[in-house]
């Protein structure tokens, strides 16, 4: 098992009488790229405050590199870079001045990184950041955030306020930046779609809890659609059902488990009629969040 970065232990947070975060456990293994997927409202920036040790959760245990985030916050932060959503520097400064000004902190600034990538995504040095669009400003911050080599990186909705096209490019640009980036990543994105492809490791979370936390390949060989009639539902063998749709006659069931397993099981039945289709990540997210 690859070394733990993040582990949170049955965390909660309350904003008065409403419960934000309940009881959600969380763990991020060194060199993943874990994607936290949840509707708007879901937690998502709270639980990732409570991981950088910007708030302290009201009961449970966080740990980053073996330390509480709040109490062991300098050594936390250096080694970990946080863009949070709609992120907002020095707008004053052109994207030359924010370069250096991050390099002045970090040795470990790789220069070479940041100029490819900057030309890649054609980004002006001598323009300030105030005049740069939504698109660019988001690229810039996470430009400087990543060249810093953090060895944990962590990026709350980063897509947030961007259009349909900005998104994409957005995307592309953080696959392109992470090739080859052996370093951990957390983020948080309510965009599934953008998301898969990318990620070695999802929690869905859902109403503050973790609903399920699995590799993503895993997660997409071992959830499945089932169709059958929905005459035929009193028949079902013991199954894991996470979610249930019916649609005139007939029945949508998203269920867990071995395919091989489910086949068998339901071969077994005879004059069984059914199909079982393969999910993308965005079908899973729905149906665990239904």
């Amino acid at each position: 098992m690859s070394e733990t970065i993040i582990k949170a232990e049955n965390i909660k947070k309350s904003y008065g009488f409403k419960q934000v975060v309940d009881n959600l456990n969380l763990t991020v293994y060194r060199g993943n790229v874990y994607a936290l997927l949840g509707n708007n409202g879901a937690g998502k920036t709270t639980t990732i405050k409570m991981l950088v040790g910007q708030m302290e959760p009201d009961s449970g245990i966080i740990s980053v590199f073996g330390l509480n985030p709040v109490k062991y916050g300098v050594e936390v932060k250096k080694r970990t870079a946080y863009v949070a959503e709609i992120m907002k520097v020095y707008d004053w400064m052109t994207l030359n001045d924010l370069f250096r000004f991050v390099r002045s902190f970090y040795p470990s600034w790789d220069e070479e990184r940041c100029q490819r990538l900057r030309k890649t995504f054609d980004l002006p040095l001598d323009r300030k950041m105030k005049h740069f669009s939504r698109g660019m400003y988001a690229k810039g911050t996470l430009l400087a955030a990543i060249c810093r080599e953090p060895d944990l990186l962590v990026l709350d909705d980063p897509c947030l306020g961007l259009d349909t096209v900005s998104r994409r490019n957005f995307m592309e640009m953080l696959v392109d930046s992470l090739e080859g980036y052996t370093k951990t990543v957390l983020f948080s994105t309510h965009l599934i779609q953008e998301a898969a492809g990318l990620v070695d490791r999802v929690g869905i979370i859902n109403h503050g809890r973790l609903v399920v936390e699995e590799d993503a390949a895993v997660l997409q060989e071992q959830t499945r659609r089932l169709l059958i009639p929905a005459e035929q539902e009193k028949q079902l063998p013991e199954l894991e059902i996470i979610h249930r749709r019916q649609a005139g006659s007939e029945l949508f069931l998203t269920v867990r488990g071995d395919e091989e397993a489910t086949v068998n099981q339901l071969q077994a039945i005879s004059g069984f009629n059914f199909k079982l289709e393969s999910l993308s990540l965005e079908d899973i997210f729905m149906a665990y969040t239904s």
